[in-house]
């Protein structure tokens, strides 16, 4: 079973990162350009150069799972809840260890009508994946806790959560954004927004 990336404990979804990373690669399509424009005017505005390149490798390994047209719009004028949206998406689908947390646990509470996420959620999660994942036994407790610490980020900021709380929340995505997905057949990105499977098959109709 392919290993769980478990680098996410960088940091969050790295919402106004992605965007300026994204605007510098769209401009020709090309990672070493806008390496070199990113790092020598410090678009990123960081103060020590090694926090700018890592940034920067961290955010070009996430956009490398993206679809052109998720690029495309992280880099437009649509409302930043929106981008957001797609962010949460690429990254969920780069770090499968989110995915499927959000998908397995998240969503299953949301579809059951239980939106409180409580503490031992993950951690039941976690010991669940133990045993096809080794390499989850190799982490320190203190990794440990900064996985959970940093998903709960990642949900609070993909607004999956509401507030400091754990309530789990409806995500409101624009239908423009649920077809452009359908149209990719990324059926997982829905499951992602916690769409039930009845929800995905009623919109991919409606796209075709």
């Amino acid at each position: 079973m392919e290993r769980y990336r478990l680098s996410f404990t960088f940091g969050g979804l790295l919402g106004h990162e992605t965007r300026v990373i994204a605007k510098e690669y769209i401009k020709d399509r090309d990672w070493t350009s806008a390496k070199s424009r990113i790092l020598e005017q410090n678009l990123l505005q960081k103060t020590r150069l090694s926090s700018s390149k890592r940034y920067f490798g961290e955010i070009r390994d996430r956009l490398s799972c993206a679809h052109e047209w998720e690029v495309d719009l992280i880099t437009s004028d649509v409302s930043f809840e929106e981008i957001i949206t797609i962010i949460l998406a690429i990254t969920a689908r780069y770090y499968r260890f989110l995915r499927d947390f959000i998908v397995e646990v998240v969503r299953h509470k949301w579809l059951g009508k239980d939106i409180q996420l409580k503490e031992y959620d993950f951690d039941s999660f976690f010991e669940g994946k133990v045993p096809n994942h080794e390499e989850l036994t190799e982490i320190s407790d203190t990794t440990r806790k900064k996985l959970k610490q940093v998903a709960l980020r990642v949900l609070r900021e993909g607004n999956l959560l509401a507030g400091n709380k754990r309530d789990i929340q409806n995500l409101s995505v624009p239908a423009s954004l649920l077809r452009k997905y359908t149209d990719s057949q990324d059926f997982d990105s829905l499951r992602i927004f916690l769409l039930s499977d009845k929800e995905i098959e009623k919109i991919a109709g409606v796209a075709s």
